[in-house]
């Protein structure tokens, strides 16, 4: 970053104590939410993994929740912090989700649904407007991967939980459980780079793994996609610092011809290997006797579209795809696909609405990492905001509840927040860099 920093119209180039002194006085002088604040969310993201299925535990993190939204509001108001763009645009969502509801075919579904996202907007956008610094970031990350971990060891005590062989523990539902693992994993995949000490690096490795497999124990294929597609995303992200790294780029090629060989053989005697080859015989149209969904959700999809032309502003309602099919054709449908249940409930509006949260993401982590005026720590937050866009984008492909799942919604929130107040703290260095450039300038004698 100091060499970056240098690069503008500097002369003769800054000295990078100096000026790193400045960077850190600048910090300093940057407003960030109290830890005790931060940390206090973090409890309260732990305990919504780990309770907010219990019946009657769950009103432990409710109680969280709204102290911690009380605790914020303070915040705010002694430090002002800006909102981020993406709290506008859900609030934007769920004014135009109140509107669809006035010709929602079941109110009951409506009301339900409602519910879910205003509580998901408070903490949105509570979260998002005290949470723009790097350390909340991964504070809260790390108490989602805490809950990951004992949702998973859960699993291994309780065992099958809903559907033979598909193991979900905690988390009741196993696509659910499968995509709180993925979340996990996307803050580990983060967080590995940046870790200094081998140790570190070996230990955050193995709770990677133990989320992998937690993912192939739950049986869900979309889990199955969105694991693994954040993990070639974040080893393009940093293919340069791979390949200059020859025993680290051996290394991932010797585990790749391992995974390889070994791998499909054990996956193939797991019911996630089971339900994936079954899906894989009715899409090439040798449909398996065992496996319909696969056929099913394809169905599906092109319901959800029918229905999203015969109302395209306003759509069926908020939650009501299922009720108005049932209506309409007397069948018991879901959409099996956010997207889907998004345009069909909210029509075009809402759809542009809700989806422009992953568009402004994916663009400012983009914008932000051009800058060349941010630190390792940071480019690696910004790696993880494209690499969880990677695998909430393929979950929604295939699930409708990721417009319900609180735990990624959370990290959602501290996400916009960071950028939010990176975008400050970006246009503040380059300040200072342009200021101690024309100070370390000689002076200009006219001729």
């Amino acid at each position: 970053m100091i060499g970056e920093m240098a690069a503008v119209n500097a002369w003769p180039p800054p000295d990078a104590a100096e000026l790193d002194a400045l960077l850190e006085e600048a910090h300093v002088r940057t407003p960030h939410a109290p830890l005790i604040l931060v940390l206090f969310i973090g409890l309260f993201a732990a305990t919504v993994v780990l309770l907010g299925t219990n019946q009657s535990l769950y009103r432990i993190p409710y109680y969280l929740g709204v102290m911690s939204a009380l605790f914020s509001v303070l915040v705010y108001f002694q430090y002002s912090l800006p909102i981020p763009t993406p709290v506008f645009l859900y609030i934007g969502w769920v004014v135009w989700s109140l509107l669809t509801a006035l010709n929602a075919e079941m109110l009951e579904a409506v009301k339900f649904a409602l519910q879910t996202v205003l509580q998901i907007m408070v903490m949105f956008a509570v979260f998002a407007t005290v949470c723009q610094d790097g350390r909340a970031v991964w504070i809260i990350g790390i108490a989602l991967v805490v809950g990951a971990v004992g949702v998973f060891f859960s699993a291994l005590v309780m065992g099958v939980d809903i559907t033979t062989e598909r193991s979900a523990g905690l988390g009741k539902n196993p696509n659910a459980t499968a995509l709180l693992y993925d979340t996990g994993i996307c803050v580990l995949l983060a967080a590995l780079p940046g870790s200094r000490t081998t140790g570190l690096r070996v230990l955050i490795c193995g709770v990677i793994l133990v989320l992998l497999y937690g993912v192939v124990a739950t049986g869900s294929r979309a889990g199955a996609i969105a694991a693994v597609a954040p993990v070639v995303y974040m080893g393009w992200s940093y293919r340069r610092s791979i390949t200059r790294r020859p025993l680290l780029l051996m290394g991932i090629i010797c585990v790749a011809v391992v995974a390889g060989v070994f791998l499909p053989g054990w996956l193939s005697r797991t019911e996630l290997g089971h339900r994936w080859t079954a899906a894989m015989e009715t899409v090439t149209g040798q449909a398996s006797k065992e496996e319909g969904s696969t056929r099913a959700r394809i169905n599906l999809k092109f319901q959800a579209l029918a229905v999203t032309m015969e109302h395209p502003i306003f759509g069926v309602g908020i939650g009501n795809f299922t009720p108005y099919v049932f209506r309409k054709q007397g069948e018991t449908l879901s959409t099996h696909d956010t997207y889907l249940e998004v345009l069909s409930g909210t029509g075009f509006p809402g759809f542009f609405l809700y989806f422009s949260i992953y568009v402004w993401l994916w663009w400012m982590s983009g914008r932000m990492r051009k800058t060349g005026l941010v630190t390792p720590n940071e480019l690696g937050l910004l790696a993880l905001t494209r690499t969880f866009l990677v695998c909430r984008g393929l979950w929604d492909l295939f699930d409708n509840t990721g417009w319900t799942f609180k735990p990624a919604w959370m990290l959602m929130a501290v996400l916009s927040g960071f950028l939010t107040g990176l975008r400050q703290r970006v246009a503040q260095r380059r300040a200072l860099a342009l200021e101690f450039a024309g100070a370390q300038a000689p002076p200009v004698h006219p001729a």
